[in-house]
This record gives C-alpha cells, sequence and structure tokens, in this order.
C-alpha cells in the first residue's frame, strides 16, 4: 500500500478542506455546502498566496457535495480572479469533480473560456479519471 504524505492539512469555514499530498504533487481541494462567489474568491486567493505549493501546480477539487449560488454573469469576476494569480505559476491542470449539471456546466464554461496558456480546468465524475488525467501532464 502506498504511503501518502500530506504537507499541510487547511479547511476553513467549514466548507473547503486543502491537503497537499507530497508523494503525488497533487493539491487536493474538497468543497461542500452552498458556495458563492465570495467563497470562490476566498479559495482562489488561498491556494494562488500559498508560496510552498510547486509553480507546476496540479489540483484534485471534489466538489461533488456542493451548490453554487453564484449567477453565469460572475463567472466572469471569477475568470478574472484566476487571471490575476496565473503568473504566478509556470502551469496549473485543474481536475474538477461534479455531480450536479448546473454546477458542471458553470466549470466547463470557466474552463472553456480559461484554458490554453498555463492553466487547464477539465471537468470529471470520477476520481480515479481525474487522478490518471492529472499524471499526464
Amino acid at each position: 500500500m502506498k504511503k501518502v504524505y500530506y504537507k499541510f492539512n487547511v479547511r476553513f469555514e467549514n466548507m473547503i478542506e486543502y491537503k497537499f499530498n507530497e508523494t503525488d504533487e497533487i493539491l487536493f481541494i474538497t468543497v461542500s455546502g452552498t458556495f458563492g462567489i465570495y467563497h470562490m474568491f476566498k479559495a482562489i486567493d488561498s491556494f494562488a498566496d500559498d508560496n510552498s505549493l510547486p509553480r507546476k501546480l496540479r489540483i484534485l477539487e471534489d466538489a461533488r457535495y456542493s451548490n453554487v449560488t453564484f449567477t453565469e454573469e460572475e463567472i466572469q469576476l471569477i475568470i478574472e480572479r484566476l487571471k490575476s494569480h496565473l503568473f504566478k505559476f509556470d502551469s496549473i491542470r485543474h481536475a474538477l469533480i461534479h455531480l450536479d449539471p448546473v454546477n458542471t456546466a458553470f466549470a466547463m464554461l470557466v474552463g472553456d473560456r480559461l484554458s490554453g496558456g498555463n492553466y487547464i480546468l477539465k471537468v470529471f465524475s470520477d476520481e480515479d479519471y481525474a487522478i490518471h488525467w492529472l499524471h499526464l501532464g
């Protein structure tokens, strides 16, 4: 059995938990509960301002048990917030797990509008496929 070493484990507002797996070099983010634009900004700023993370960042975000409350119009604000931090990384591969069709559609919009350059987001319904995709890049 493979041992997993976590560099840190941070939880805030009982909604977002971060774990960095040093073995696989993947930042695991678990999101639960109702999630609005304020929470999205806080989540983006939290990992983007962490200088201990690798500059070639791989993220596995499990949002299967979350409910987003931001609107389609607010997606552009989220994209701008992400763009403002991208210069801090050589690359970001972001695998996002969703089950809800609306959450999936919003995530795909963000991915379509941001993918390219040094940021790639893909949406999955299965964790194993998401991890496999992260290891491809």
